[in-house]
């Protein structure tokens, strides 16, 4: 019985060694993408991040990493595949939704785009630029009822009825 005590206690220290020697090689992949994504070499920047994602897959940094070289790369797809998944690991992270509201803005999905700014600014109701970002992807979108909804919202708040009026003028002519 000590014996097999013994050797359960050399696997758990053993699984244990491992662990940290993947969160150090994480780590250090991770510094490394850091580092040339600073140079400006985003290939080798993104070779670094996808180990990343190997060693340790739910980890949502360097999928946000990804997608922000894909991006660039104007590689739409691979970006939202990327923020997508950092998005769904860290869903309150706003960095990782706005990188997604980027995407879809370069894809010209302006109603997801809205959609994400409606949800960040039910967030965070201080950031008001959620919500002025928000109504114009609707108006974009020709979803002028949504953005006069939206707007109605601004109107409440101080200092932004000016905004709000001028905003609301552009729509209807749009309309």
């Amino acid at each position: 019985e000590l014996r097999a005590q013994n050797a359960l206690d050399k696997k758990a220290l053993d699984t244990s060694k491992n662990k940290v020697s993947t969160e150090t090689k994480y780590d250090l992949s991770f510094s490394e993408g850091l580092k040339y994504k600073m140079l400006g070499n985003p290939i080798e920047a993104g070779k670094h991040f996808t180990m990343c994602t190997q060693l340790l897959e739910k980890r949502p940094a360097p999928y946000y990493e990804l997608g922000n070289i894909a991006l660039n790369m104007k590689d739409l797809l691979k970006a939202e595949s990327y923020a997508q998944t950092a998005v769904s690991l860290s869903p309150d992270n706003k960095w990782y939704n706005l990188l997604l509201i980027q995407v879809y803005i370069k894809a010209e999905r302006y109603n997801d785009a809205a959609q994400l700014y409606g949800i960040l600014y039910d967030k965070y109701d201080d950031e008001t630029d959620y919500l002025l970002a928000e109504t114009d992807l609707l108006t974009r979108a020709k979803e002028y009822k949504g953005a006069l909804k939206r707007l109605s919202k601004l109107r409440k708040i101080d200092g932004y009825e000016a905004e709000s009026a001028l905003r609301e003028k552009d729509i209807h002519l749009a309309m």
